[in-house]
């Protein structure tokens, strides 16, 4: 057999055998999402109050000290979270009766403005696909599961827990024991610290991105302007798609309280404080590291879904980050990494977990 032949062989095997292998992996992934899904989003948040804990040993608390600090202004945020998003919601379904007089008025207002041709297109495009009965029926089974929602939450709040012991422990039981720490260890200790790095960035924008909605939402008078604005901190995870997914709630109130001026105000408030966010202040803080290709960043976000479900996209620009910064730490892959990134001329900075 001539030589030449063997090695295209070889050659061509080796991306057969890889493209196989990731085919593999990632049916077992979505096979497993029903467990995957909750320890990844306990990792998160885990990572997003690690600086808090670390803050607290900075002031003199212990270890136990420190991580019961933590979990309890974990537990008391996110109940916090839970216990006004539900009540909002209570008080919005009870609202729905006013809402649909409201819809029926600002129906008859358009009609004086509008032709009557135009009027019979947004009647069979828009109006015929929004139900108040639906709505309400989705609602409700939203309620229904609450239980459900709780149980996992609680799982998820448990894993974190456990999460941030070992953070705060693992290196301090290899120090004691002396043992040598290998190469992938380290740069598993890189990764790790670049995701906490981005997950606090991130947060830190949310926060901007609800906080500017709600005040926005608050001075032109619609109404539960701190559940949108909490939507908005939420969704914000979610890039592109989450600011569309966000903004439509609070623009069908803005039309049903104030017609279509309600709408374009509500559009401009979003746009402006999305402008500002995500477009001028997260590039400014955010380091060279972070920075992903828009179009893997859009892309992670269907591809995650689809592989462990929709609310993956929550979490799918961390699990990318996660694989650009692994895939950065090894010569032979350090060619795909450069593939996913962006054209920020920023410089990279060291990252330390603070």
């Amino acid at each position: 057999m001539d030589i030449r032949e063997t090695n295209d062989r070889r050659s061509i095997s080796k991306p057969v055998i890889l493209f196989a292998s990731i085919f593999i992996g990632l049916w077992v992934l979505h096979f497993m999402t029903p467990i995957i899904l909750p320890l990844l989003f306990a990792v998160l948040i885990a990572i997003i109050f690690t600086p808090l804990m670390f803050w607290f040993v900075k002031k003199g608390c212990g270890n136990t000290s420190a991580l019961v600090l933590t979990t309890i202004s974990m537990i008391m945020l996110l109940a916090g979270l839970i216990a006004t998003v539900g009540y909002s919601f209570s008080r919005l379904i009870a609202s729905t009766p006013e809402y649909s007089e409201s819809i029926g008025m600002q129906m008859a207002r358009l009609s004086d403005q509008i032709s009557q041709a135009q009027m019979d297109i947004l009647d069979t495009y828009v109006l015929s696909a929004i139900d108040l009965n639906q709505i309400v029926g989705f609602a409700a089974g939203i309620g229904a599961s609450i239980t459900e929602g709780i149980i996992i939450g609680c799982i998820i709040v448990v894993l974190a827990i456990f999460v941030l012991h070992e953070i705060l422990t693992l290196p301090s039981r290899y120090k004691g024991e002396g043992c040598f720490i290998p190469q992938a260890a380290s740069r598993v200790s890189t990764l790790f610290a670049q995701l906490i790095d981005y997950m606090v960035v991130r947060t830190k924008i949310n926060l901007f991105t609800g906080f500017g909605t709600m005040v926005g939402l608050y001075i032109i008078g619609i109404d539960f302007a701190y559940l949108w604005g909490i939507c908005a901190f939420i969704l914000a995870y979610i890039p592109y798609i989450g600011f569309t997914i966000s903004l439509i709630p609070a623009a069908i109130l803005g039309f049903i309280q104030f017609g279509i001026t309600g709408v374009l105000l509500v559009i401009i408030i979003f746009s402006v404080v999305n402008l500002l966010t995500d477009v001028f202040l997260f590039p400014y803080v955010a380091s060279a590291d972070l920075n992903l290709s828009p179009f893997i960043v859009f892309t992670s976000v269907f591809f995650w879904a689809f592989i462990l479900g929709p609310f993956s996209s929550l979490i799918a620009v961390p699990i990318t980050m996660g694989i650009k910064i692994f895939l950065e730490q090894y010569d032979e892959t350090k060619w795909i990494a450069v593939f996913m990134r962006g054209n920020s001329k920023k410089k990279q900075r060291r990252m330390e977990v603070r």
